[in-house]
């Protein structure tokens, strides 16, 4: 028991201490960029989903660090709302161009 606790405790200080993220913030990323993997299988290529998943993972650990210091959900909101309207302007401008 004792092992596993400071296991743990070095875990989280070294997370904290590393990227200066609590591990909340750290899990809410993770999960974030995870749920777009269901990409893979709507035919998508295995590149272009693994570059998905790191920008998600990237924009959730922005989103849940924003959420977790200002105590408020507006921030991660914006965050990724901006972040559909940036991912969104290629497939916009291949349209107004075809």
């Amino acid at each position: 028991m004792r092992k596993q606790k400071y296991r743990t405790n070095n875990v989280v200080k070294y997370s904290q201490k590393f990227l200066g993220l609590s591990l909340p913030v750290i899990i809410s990323g993770l999960f974030f960029g995870a749920m777009h993997l269901s990409l893979l299988f709507v035919g998508m290529g295995h590149w272009f989903v693994s570059f998905i998943v790191f920008n998600t993972t990237v924009i959730g650990l922005i989103a849940a660090y924003y959420r977790e210091k200002s105590d408020s959900i507006i921030p991660p909101i914006i965050i990724h709302f901006t972040a559909n309207v940036v991912g969104s302007i290629p497939i916009i401008i291949i349209l107004l161009i075809s």
